[in-house]
């Protein structure tokens, strides 16, 4: 819910969309590209869905899914959108170290910023949204600088969540899941002892 309205994304094979739910005789507005797969005038084409949103210091924002092609971006009104990841697509930030990233897995509001988390195999990170003057060098590795490592395990997704006044984030890889508390920068605090599953179990 953004400004009194819902707002939904959507997830089709190359087709991505976002509307916005006017409340009143089932009225749904596209406030995306004209051009199902794209978001706003720039950015990447053929995105596969809308994976993550959140309202944060007074605009909405989502993240994308698309093989090696994630983004994030702002609503600004209307029908437009402000890339905020990456000219790149699939990379967050200006100095980049983790590319080709497939979903923007999650978005969260905590202490009064913005964090996400990506998926990619062997490749997931967390990073914070910060205050600069260039949009898209505002983004800071919250996780370890080595691409893809959360603790000390090289992770395939990061899902946030706020819960008691913390930061946490859920980790999986192959076959194997954790769950951390994010006390900082690189500062990861097992909650759990990782635990393994046999597919199907």
């Amino acid at each position: 819910v953004y400004n009194g309205s819902l707002y939904v994304g959507t997830m089709s094979t190359g087709g991505a969309e976002v509307y916005r739910y006017s409340g009143t005789n089932s009225t749904w507005t596209k406030v995306s590209s004209s051009t199902p797969g794209v978001i706003g005038d720039v950015g990447t084409t053929s995105i596969e869905a809308v994976s993550a949103m959140t309202v944060y210091n007074g605009h909405l924002y989502i993240g994308t899914k698309k093989t090696g092609g994630a983004e994030v971006y702002r609503y600004d009104g209307n029908s437009t959108w402000t890339l905020l990841s990456s000219t790149t697509a699939g990379a967050i930030g200006g100095t980049a170290t983790t590319t080709a990233i497939n979903e923007i897995s999650s978005m969260v509001v905590h202490n009064g910023y913005l964090y996400i988390g990506t998926a990619k195999p062997s490749g997931a990170d967390i990073y914070r949204y910060e205050v600069g003057t260039n949009i898209r060098d505002r983004w800071m590795k919250y996780s370890n600088p080595n691409a893809g490592t959360i603790g000390t395990t090289a992770v395939d997704r990061a899902v946030l969540h706020t819960h008691f006044g913390c930061l946490y984030g859920g980790i999986t890889k192959a076959n194997a899941a954790a769950v951390y508390r994010v006390d900082g920068p690189n500062v990861f605090v097992i909650t759990n002892t990782a635990q393994t599953f046999t597919v199907g179990s």
